[in-house]
């Protein structure tokens, strides 16, 4: 998994994982930042922080000097430029080049270019799944498989207890903005809860899982979730039961369970992830 990816659920802690990654390994890196972030936490936080220290955590990066100083200008840069939405927004920032423009492109904006330098980042897009492709085998299932019924006056095909799953090496592709919003939303709405996860795994490594309990429709409680959090042989693992889903909501899911999986990955615990979501029952509007 590559460490852009990891980081995609913080925009400014991505950047800094661009800086680190200039001219050094991406497994050094994986070591590296994890303790970076435990000490410097905000972009306000590095540029008023101790160089000494910040040179200290990433030497064994090599080149720490030239980074602490490109961290400070472009954390300072990027506290200036809170409007960051699109790579195109980094044009003319303190120390961003192709790399850092491709790697927002494909980890932030969820839009692969037409033309990619960097050879990790082509390589990872090479051998991607396209989420659209992993929905659509889905919602074939689901209408092979599922039985005709009529919900509130609409005709439906709905199938009891199918699953799917999601794998790291899955390319989330970009959401329209109504549903972007959504998936920031809900993972607000829930952020107490993962971070409550995060400090019971952090603090009972022995049993290195925990659950997040939540209604998908924010209080109502006709669709509850279960999200089963653990971490075996350096891989993420979320099992997700869910009492009921539309086919056409299945991206907003799929974006949301992996945006989960990726704050844990942020710690250092893994190195990839695996989430299988089961739905009690999944329905798709049926067009005669």
């Amino acid at each position: 998994m590559m460490i852009q990816d990891m980081y995609r659920n913080n925009k400014w802690k991505m950047l800094m994982c661009c800086i680190m990654l200039n001219r050094s390994k991406g497994g050094v890196v994986k070591k590296v930042a994890p303790n970076f972030f435990d000490e410097f936490e905000s972009a306000l936080s590095v540029i008023n922080g101790d160089k000494d220290l910040m040179t200290k955590i990433i030497q064994p990066l090599g080149l720490q000097n030239e980074r602490v100083n490109r961290m400070k200008d472009l954390s300072e840069w990027f506290i200036n430029n809170k409007k960051v939405v699109t790579s195109d927004d980094l044009l003319g920032a303190p120390g961003v080049g192709d790399f850092t423009i491709e790697s927002w492109s494909v980890f932030i904006d969820r839009i692969i270019p037409e033309v990619i330098t960097d050879k990790e980042i082509r390589r990872y897009v090479q051998n991607a799944v396209k989420s659209s492709d992993i929905i659509r085998s889905f919602s074939k299932r689901i209408y092979e498989a599922g039985e005709f019924n009529t919900i509130e006056g609409m005709d439906y095909i709905e199938a009891i207890n199918k699953g799917i799953e999601i794998y790291d090496n899955v390319f989330i592709e970009k959401l329209d903005e109504d549903n972007a919003k959504y998936v920031s939303d809900k993972m607000a709405f829930i952020g107490d809860q993962i971070d409550s996860a995060i400090k019971k795994i952090m603090y009972d490594r022995n049993s290195r899982r925990a659950i997040i309990v939540f209604n998908q429709d924010g209080n109502e409680q006709n669709c509850s979730v279960c999200s089963h959090i653990q971490i075996r042989n350096n891989k993420i693992i979320e099992l997700v039961y869910q009492r009921s889903q539309d086919v056409d909501m299945l991206h907003k899911d799929i974006e949301t369970y992996a945006r989960i999986a990726c704050r844990f990955c942020e710690y250092g615990w893994a190195d990839e992830y695996f989430i299988s979501i089961r739905y009690g029952n999944i329905h798709a509007r049926y067009d005669a």
